[in-house]
């Protein structure tokens, strides 16, 4: 009747500096650590011809920076005009079929 193979690994990111060295000097300005969750779960045919499999990343939809601007300038000390980063991509769940023909 075939194979079912699940799947879960957890993936972690410790908090790290960004950008320019003046601007990693201060620990505000560091982009905070995170942790996700991946999961995949695979049905296989007994003959191994075909599968299906659905899978996410970031299982639990976490939010988090990818990068992230500083707070302050260590140069002035004045806060930028604004704050800029790049968020990270949220859950994303595939559903995908294989099928060999050899």
């Amino acid at each position: 009747h075939g194979s079912v193979t699940p799947r879960v690994d957890w993936f972690a990111q410790s908090k790290r500096s960004n950008g320019e060295q003046y601007v990693q000097q201060l620990p505000e300005n560091a982009v905070p650590g995170y942790g996700l969750v991946n999961a995949r779960i695979t049905y296989t045919s007994e003959d191994g011809k075909w599968s299906a499999a659905v899978s996410a990343e970031n299982l639990f939809d976490k939010f988090y920076w990818y990068t992230l601007g500083p707070v302050r300038s260590n140069i002035t000390g004045f806060p930028p005009d604004n704050r800029t980063g790049s968020p990270a991509r949220g859950r994303e769940v595939a559903v995908t079929f294989r099928r060999d023909f050899q």
